[in-house]
């Protein structure tokens, strides 16, 4: 072999090191950190200073010792981006519910229960700011749909239809919160073109 061929062979080999070295390192980093992971039961129950209102469902949480990311129970809130229909004017639901979220819970804890976790690692819980089911107030505001409840919201979203709050003062048909994330390609939903 002669240098130029010996060099260059040794530059690829460093380079496919190099590349090989990088990709283990980033798949070790992107590994699960089950150390520090937040083991949580259903039942369990925790209280604390929300750090951040996400939007109209998602907070986070800390307890003083840790953050938790909340998924409220029971609800499906509008998206942050989106917007509705109300008596003739679009507004910007989603940021309407993230804000009201905002207000119901002030200054005050969070208390919630855990109801389960999803698969994108948020807590599933049913919250309370003092005495107040902020899910429950979101839905009877017309602010966000009842989600997966067991019926525990049922007649909460009833009286946000009878009574034409929030949301549901409006003349055209509503995007659900799910039909606009599958509309947008937010998270795993996906639509068929043309149904948006």
């Amino acid at each position: 072999m002669t240098f130029k061929t010996t060099a260059a062979v040794g530059a690829i080999a460093f380079t496919l090191g190099v590349a090989v070295g990088l990709r283990l390192d980033f798949n070790r980093a992107a590994a699960p950190d089950t150390a520090h992971e937040i083991v949580l039961n259903k039942g369990d129950t925790f209280t604390g200073a929300v750090a951040r209102v996400h939007d109209g469902d998602t907070v986070t949480v800390n307890d003083g010792t840790r953050d938790y990311h909340v998924r409220i129970w029971g609800e499906d809130a509008y998206e942050l981006k989106q917007t509705c229909d109300k008596a003739g004017q679009t507004v910007p639901c989603g940021r309407m519910a993230q804000q009201r979220l905002a207000a119901l819970i002030g200054a005050a804890p969070l208390s919630c229960t855990v109801m389960g976790k999803e698969p994108y690692g948020r807590v599933l819980a049913q919250c309370f700011a003092g005495k107040t089911d902020v899910a429950r107030t979101l839905i009877r505001e017309g602010l966000a749909l009842e989600f997966d409840s067991n019926g525990a919201y049922t007649a909460d979203q009833a009286y946000a239809d009878t009574n034409s709050t929030g949301m549901w003062d409006s003349d055209k048909p509503r995007q659900t919160p799910k039909e606009w994330r599958a509309c947008h390609h937010v998270g795993r939903a996906r639509t068929q073109p043309g149904q948006c």
